[in-house]
């Protein structure tokens, strides 16, 4: 039979377990794994988020939660404010990823939560159908600090680019991304024509952040 001082201290013992199970859920309390990033895609000029629809499908297939960014293009340091606001409603760490002129939005981001950045150079008709007007000043503006400065990236060349030629991007890896540079056969929309690619580097990133 129970003493009284025993019936005591197993019930302060389980008012405890109760009260470690509101502060700190079983997850926490068994040392759960960190939660993995969100990708964050940010599209171009002349594009929306449906250039990315082949990418983020890949992504989301692979457990990788993803969201797209409707970049403005209306200014860098707008549309980079724009998306810095876009930011604070995602919990937990981010990786981001620009696509030509979205590449110079996410360099003009400083957000603690970014702890990646990846940078890449429906089919033609889809495309065409898409496509917006950007403001000129979004092509004219000069870039603030870049994010690159501080912030891991990746670069992927795409070698068969009309529209920024591979050397000139090569220059602009070298800077940002140095050793952290690959190369994909395609033209300038690559998250397009070669998703595969893009979302392996995507997960490099990924991976090297989680």
């Amino acid at each position: 039979m129970n003493s009284p001082r025993t019936a005591r201290l197993r019930s302060a013992a389980a008012a405890l377990t109760a009260c470690l199970a509101i502060v700190a859920p079983p997850a926490a309390l068994a040392g759960a794994q960190p939660a993995a990033p969100t990708v964050v895609l940010v599209h171009g000029a002349f594009a929306d988020p449906s250039s990315w629809a082949a990418v983020a499908d890949q992504l989301a297939a692979q457990g990788i939660p993803v969201r797209t960014f409707d970049n403005p293009l209306r200014s860098v340091a707008g549309d980079a404010a724009a998306l810095t606001a876009f930011l604070d409603g995602i919990d937990g760490p981010i990786v981001l990823v620009g696509h030509s002129y979205g590449g110079a939005v996410i360099s003009n981001v400083h957000d603690p939560d970014v702890k990646a950045n990846v940078f890449t150079p429906a089919v033609a008709a889809d495309l065409y159908a898409h496509q917006r007007t950007a403001a000129l000043q979004a092509n004219l503006e000069p870039s603030g600090p870049p994010s690159w400065a501080h912030t891991p990236s990746w670069y992927l060349v795409s070698t068969r680019d009309r529209v920024i030629p591979p050397a000139l991007q090569r220059m602009m890896a070298d800077r940002a991304a140095p050793g952290r540079t690959g190369d994909v056969d395609a033209s300038h929309v690559s998250p397009v024509s070669r998703p595969d690619r893009v979302t392996a580097v995507i997960r490099d990133a990924v991976a090297a952040t989680s």
